[in-house]
């Protein structure tokens, strides 16, 4: 989604500049937002948001002071709109929830959120939200706090295992373990109960220091920091704007830092594999 939403502003803001081209970024934004709402991920909605965000900025210079406050009243509004959604369907049920309720509860919470906004809210509430949730220290600090005091390390070489294992389809290894960093660690180190289904952050930086403690840390955050000099200068969209099919999806994924090593490192490549196959598929020449 996220490379069409790219390509679709380029072709809006640069190639074909059409009525018609305009038209279809805003039904592929609106689109994108309404399937993020309706899932419960205020991510995918802002996701949707940064990409077109990020091409109008490279390629008219600069974006206007309406477009942004707009933006953020969005932004600031979806917050308590998928927190509200979350809870009303997990106090319907604990088992899965059928697209009619699902799309019931979405429409009367999105009423209930129009009608309890107020300054204090939208302007103080949810920035404090917003900004606990971008938070993360907290969760390398009980890392700190519980390894290996009441949890051992992680053997370090799992680090270099980890993403050949996820590279291996479940269709041909059957017993494939189940990778979920996440769980396990919202049990173990926030003492969640096992049947609570509930991911918490690991971070990069706290998944190194997991396995192993300040040396895989240092060590990885210095190649992770090396690596991500190269791409910023490989991917320089100023010198190219169809760069930024590869740019933006990277972008993102390093600012919601908060997979673990194996995943992060596993994001970029299959981005880079990602990106590579749109844009071949995208930027043809017109003869071949």
């Amino acid at each position: 989604a996220v490379f069409g939403l790219i390509l679709a502003a380029l072709d809006a803001f640069v190639l074909s500049r059409s009525l018609r081209s305009r038209t279809v970024l805003l039904a592929m934004l609106f689109v994108e937002i309404a399937i993020g709402l309706f899932a419960g991920s205020k991510q995918i909605a802002i996701e949707s948001f940064i990409a077109v965000g990020i091409v109008a900025v490279y390629v008219f210079g600069k974006v206007s002071k309406k477009t942004v406050v707009l933006s953020i009243l969005v932004v600031l509004f979806i917050f308590p709109l998928v927190t509200g959604f979350r809870s009303s369907i997990r106090s319907q049920t604990t088992g899965s929830t059928s697209a009619s309720q699902a799309a019931s509860t979405l429409i009367t919470d999105f009423g209930k959120t129009l009608s309890n906004i107020t300054p204090r809210s939208l302007f103080i509430d949810v920035p404090a939200q917003i900004a606990g949730r971008l938070r993360e220290i907290n969760n390398v600090a009980i890392i700190r706090q519980k390894t290996p005091v009441v949890y051992p390390y992680l053997p370090w070489d799992d680090l270099l295992v980890g993403p050949a294992i996820d590279w291996i389809p479940r269709l041909i290894w059957t017993s494939k373990p189940v990778l979920s960093g996440g769980v396990t660690f919202s049990v173990q180190y926030y003492d969640f109960p096992p049947s609570t289904n509930s991911s918490s952050a690991v971070t990069v930086p706290g998944d190194l220091y997991l396995h192993g403690g300040a040396v895989p840390l240092y060590l990885g955050m210095f190649v992770l920091g090396i690596m991500a000099c190269v791409i910023d200068f490989a991917v320089d969209s100023s010198r190219d704007l169809r760069r930024l099919v590869l740019f933006i999806p990277l972008l993102i994924t390093l600012l919601f830092s908060e997979n673990d090593f194996t995943t992060t490192v596993l994001s970029v490549f299959a981005l880079f594999i990602a990106a590579s196959f749109a844009s071949w598929m995208a930027f043809q020449p017109k003869d071949s």
